[in-house]
């Protein structure tokens, strides 16, 4: 009697995850089929999701998530731009097992890189897509038949909103605290090293 095949589901809306399921397609194993149906998936690859699974969801199903962050450190959103506010040494990408709590479940692999002197959100988030994909290559297998190693978060993961992120763009106090004239105005360094002033608009007071 033939089985049915088991259904894979990549989750994903980003140029990343498109490469990750054409490698699938391509390495695919017998017995197996990608679905463009989630509910009716047996295993589920999230690549940079932006949706939470519900607990009734993952009853019953594999899920895996690749998130760009150095879990527990750096759970939520937006790591790349936190790293560099927080004056962090590393980035990495972390490779877990999805759990009710988001970005808890128990850890496979992490790889992790130094950042540069220079390096922006986008050139660690660039920077964190090519791992990611050599990553997926790497365990794509291995998680389909169960051949890996996981362990237990130690803590729960400090989280980084939306939100939070959303409000940190705004320097408006930082420029306005630093705001006097005949003293040096609040400033930031271009990437070739040139130190660039931000000056506040007192017309607007």
């Amino acid at each position: 009697m033939n089985r049915s095949p088991i259904k894979i589901f990549i989750a994903s809306n980003r140029s990343v995850g498109r490469k990750c399921q054409k490698y699938a397609e391509d390495n695919l194993p017998d017995g197996y089929q990608i679905t463009s149906d989630i509910e009716e998936s047996d295993i589920v690859f999230s690549i940079i999701y932006d949706k939470i699974f519900s607990e009734d969801f993952l009853l019953g199903r594999k899920c895996f998530n690749f998130h760009y962050g150095i879990l527990p450190d750096y759970g939520g959103v937006g790591s790349a731009t936190w790293v560099i506010l927080n004056d962090e040494q590393q980035h990495g990408v972390t490779l877990h097992e999805i759990t009710a709590g988001l970005d808890q479940g128990p850890i496979i692999h992490i790889d992790k890189f130094s950042l540069e002197d220079n390096d922006t959100a986008l050139s660690l988030y660039e920077k964190c897509e090519v791992i990611l994909f050599q990553m997926f290559q790497s365990y794509f297998l291995r998680l389909l038949s169960g051949e890996y190693e996981s362990y237990e978060q130690t803590q729960k993961p400090t989280m980084y909103r939306r939100r939070k992120l959303e409000m940190s763009k705004d320097i408006t106090k930082i420029v306005r605290a630093f705001y006097f004239p005949g003293k040096e105005d609040v400033y930031y360094y271009s990437k070739s090293g040139k130190k660039i002033y931000v000056k506040y608009d007192v017309e607007e007071i």
